[in-house]
């Protein structure tokens, strides 16, 4: 491919035009580019943008269009249409003039000298005007509003405004546009944090602690960490902060007996095994053989040896292994609106159905796991969604049907608890959200089946 801008179409073709998931297709298209780093880097900016920013963007485009809707152009010139908006619109560090001359040649390149015409005409007047875009009246119509202003589907901002209110709102869909801080699990069975924090520094990255995980790092400098020799050689696992302090959550003892109901790709399966020093026992679950394999990867690289991959659904657990474990982690299945930022295409890809349909999923894994626990057994629940349906909604029914059950004070597991949660934690249940604590939105439960009585 010539130049980023020609890659960053591709890439917006594939996911806005043909269905395909944003970071397999940037893999894909970039893989094959032929491009340097830093050419693949802004490919990918201009793409994440348009596909983030999507119904914004086709809005301003049509305003613009005239007689003509953006529906109606060929595709290859829609998605022309979209890399020259996400620049002009968004992406203020690129010269407007560049913007649109490569666009413009682009359309030249994908269509003829009219749509070449037709774009460069669209974006210089989408240039000209879009400080002034009409946007609704936040007061008038806020959903309409933060939707167009922040990009995202008007359900969610609706879902949100009748849950947080005007301004939380506007908070989390901004958080949601920002790209998230690289953060890294150190795998302490190999080394300590500060050993870890000083290799990275070696090898061209910056480091520094996370706020509320303790083996927590926070990366910057590196494209891919992937890549790195100290990953090659098992000293961390890339993993988000809140996604961390499931495990700690779980804070399972050496020597015990640990089931993982679905496990795969295994971040939270080693941490565990970390955490009881690669003593004892973790069955770890998945529908998947190729997931399974993912685990038995990322165990290989890490050193873990007490875990026992097994194929299997979760559903089914309590009834194949009844009383077996002293600790269950049900990390559901769920909607991901926590993780919007890390995904640009995946808030399109929701909507209300999915909420109500993955809340019964996860109640009945939930019922179908939890005879695995012995008397007196630990269970963790969590999600990387912020809906109240799949989160406390599925504890308070669980809790309904299972009064041997009990909610169990968090904040004893969970280190350096941001101070907005502590009240809720001694509860049992803590959300993380973006906004206020710079975290993937994850949803964390602890709960302890009764003991006999005798």
């Amino acid at each position: 491919m010539r130049n980023s801008r020609e890659a960053a179409l591709h890439i917006i073709y594939r996911v806005l035009e043909e269905g395909a998931y944003t970071n397999l297709a940037a893999n894909e298209v970039l893989r094959e580019s032929g491009l340097k780093s830093r050419d693949r880097a802004l490919a990918r900016e201009i793409a994440y943008t348009a596909i983030k920013a999507w119904n914004t963007i086709d809005w301003a485009l049509n305003l613009y269009l005239k007689k003509r809707k953006l529906e109606d152009l060929p595709p290859w010139i829609r998605c022309i249409l979209r890399v020259g908006a996400s620049q002009i619109l968004f992406l203020s560090r690129i010269p407007p003039w560049a913007a649109v001359f490569e666009t413009v040649a682009l359309a030249k390149k994908y269509g003829h000298q009219g749509t070449a015409g037709l774009v460069n005409a669209v974006l210089r007047r989408l240039l000209l005007h879009k400080e002034q875009l009409p946007y609704p009246d936040v007061k008038e119509d806020p959903v309409g509003h933060i939707s167009l202003r922040y990009y995202h589907p008007a359900w969610m901002v609706s879902y949100w405004l009748s849950r947080w209110g005007l301004d939380e709102t506007i908070a989390l869909c901004k958080a949601n546009n920002i790209p998230p801080p690289l953060t890294v699990r150190v795998n302490t069975l190999k080394a300590t944090v500060s050993r870890v924090q000083e290799i990275l520094d070696k090898e061209g990255a910056k480091a520094r602690p996370c706020r509320f995980a303790p083996e927590g790092l926070i990366v910057e400098g590196f494209d891919t960490l992937e890549d790195a020799p100290a990953f090659q050689e098992g000293l961390f696992y890339v993993q988000d902060e809140a996604s961390m302090l499931v495990s700690h959550a779980v804070n399972p003892h050496p020597l015990s007996t640990v089931v993982d109901a679905t496990a795969a790709p295994g971040g939270k399966t080693t941490h565990l095994a970390q955490l009881m020093n690669n003593e004892g026992r973790i069955l770890a679950f998945d529908t998947h053989r190729k997931r399974l394999r993912l685990i038995a990867d990322n165990c290989r690289r890490l050193g873990v040896t007490c875990v026992e991959l097994n194929l299997g659904d979760a559903r089914l657990l309590g009834a194949l292994y009844p009383g077996v474990a002293d600790y269950l982690l049900v990390d559901a299945p769920c909607s991901g609106l926590g993780v919007l930022r890390r995904r640009p295409d995946a808030r399109w890809r929701k909507d209300t159905g999915n909420v109500q349909e993955l809340a019964e999923i996860q109640l009945t894994i939930l019922k179908g796991a939890f005879g695995v626990l012995k008397p007196g057994g630990v269970l963790v629940y969590s999600t990387c969604t912020l809906t109240w349906e799949e989160n406390e909604g599925v504890i308070k029914r669980f809790l309904e049907e299972n009064p041997e059950v009990t909610l169990e004070d968090l904040s004893a597991y969970l280190p350096n608890l941001p101070q907005d949660l502590v009240h809720k934690a001694r509860g049992g249940q803590v959300q993380f959200l973006p906004h206020l604590h710079g975290t993937d939105g994850f949803f964390i439960a602890r709960l302890r089946k009764r003991s006999r009585s005798y």
